[in-house]
């Protein structure tokens, strides 16, 4: 961070119901899972599931009420992060990533940037965004848009730069110019995230998975999907 007077930031928490929590083995697959864990939804034509009243919230409403905010300041130069924290199976990717139709609030953000930019009337100014994707697994950091057998065995090391404040040092960057380009950069990245199969989720996320965003439009907007907790205590 460059200027911890410019952070803005968002702790998201998922909490699931203990009805909701179903062993990984009765699993089929993912789309079946999520449409399992939609019971107060109902889906249209598109594949899109619609809350069916005020008590809950589809994708929309959450990128309305948590990622817009995220996004302005961004866009006002504030060096922006959005955690998503809580036991594994609750709805952190999800929410952060989506399914299907049902994108979250990262691909609808990316989404949202484009327009922005397209949306400027100024000829003598330009955009460059670049897309970067890594995970944290076993304390390692990990680039996930470099193939497995290229990365170094011990992962990446995290720097401190006096002016450009903490980074990973050896990160890929690559420049995006639609949103379509992001979603192929995601689409590879999330096929080589850390996952392993819990009692409470068959494709539960065993990493911490953070995308970062860098735009001469906005400051760094960073999207961190936490890795899922296992062991839950009652009370």
């Amino acid at each position: 961070i460059k200027n911890m007077d410019l952070l803005a930031g968002v702790v998201v928490f998922f909490f699931q119901a203990e009805d909701g929590i179903r062993d990984a083995q009765e699993s089929r697959g993912l789309g079946d899972v999520y449409k399992r864990q939609h019971d107060g939804f109902e889906e249209n034509e598109a594949g899109y599931f619609v809350a069916v009243d005020d008590k809950y919230a589809d994708q929309q409403k959450v990128f309305e009420e948590v990622g817009v905010e995220i996004l302005d300041n961004a866009w006002k130069g504030y060096h922006c992060c959005l955690f998503a924290y809580g036991q594994t199976g609750a709805g952190k990717s999800y929410s952060m990533v989506g399914y299907g139709t049902n994108k979250g609030i990262v691909p609808i953000s990316c989404q949202e940037i484009f327009t922005r930019i397209g949306n400027n009337k100024n000829e003598n100014k330009s955009y460059e965004v670049m897309f970067s994707m890594l995970e944290i697994y076993n304390e390692k950091v990990q680039d996930l848009l470099i193939p497995t057998s290229k990365r170094p065995q011990g992962g990446l090391k995290i720097r401190e730069h006096k002016t450009c404040g903490v980074f990973v040092e050896g990160l890929s960057k690559h420049p995006v110019e639609s949103y379509i380009a992001i979603e192929q950069l995601m689409d590879e990245g999330n096929t080589n995230r850390t996952i392993g199969s819990t009692q409470m989720n068959a494709s539960s996320s065993r990493a911490h998975t953070c995308l970062l965003y860098t735009s001469d439009a906005a400051d760094d907007l960073l999207c961190v999907d936490l890795g899922g907790r296992r062991i839950i205590k009652k009370k």
